[in-house]
């Protein structure tokens, strides 16, 4: 039986020479932008549980009337959830830069919500963790496409 010799560097090193930081970054950008909604949506949900990106509570809390006006709609009065009729919500979008992404909004009432509770758009460490390993497999299968291996 013949032997057939495997070089290493060809099979395997060649490939992984090829990546650069313009390569890491134009994928993770791609998959960013692939997984927008996704993103949006962890913000959404921290929204809606009351935190703000450094996973701070949302203050200062609801007063006694805004209380009553949210019980009275049906809605989260527990905590600030920044959403009445929901325009704030659909307003968020995710921005992809070459070496990072940002979470906005705008809803032309975002600057007076901003100006009473702060930052209100990014995500949480464990948004963050989240993210990670929902991506992870898109990121990790792009790269080896864009490689060749």
């Amino acid at each position: 039986m013949a032997r057939r010799k495997i070089d290493l560097r060809t099979c395997f090193i060649t490939p992984l020479l090829k990546i650069t930081p313009e390569l890491l970054h134009r994928i993770m950008g791609e998959v960013i932008e692939a997984n927008a909604a996704f993103i949006e949506n962890l913000n959404r949900a921290q929204l809606f549980d009351g935190k703000r990106p450094d996973g701070s509570d949302i203050t200062p809390e609801y007063t006694e009337t805004t209380e009553f006006i949210k019980k009275e709609k049906g809605q989260r009065y527990d905590r600030v959830t920044i959403h009445d009729t929901g325009a704030t919500y659909e307003s968020i979008f995710t921005e992809v830069f070459a070496d990072r992404f940002e979470l906005e909004a705008d809803d032309p009432k975002v600057p007076e919500l901003v100006a009473k509770y702060g930052d209100l758009f990014g995500l949480t460490e464990e948004s963050k963790t989240k993210l990670i390993i929902f991506i992870k497999p898109q990121f990790i299968a792009k790269l080896k496409a864009a490689i060749g291996l």
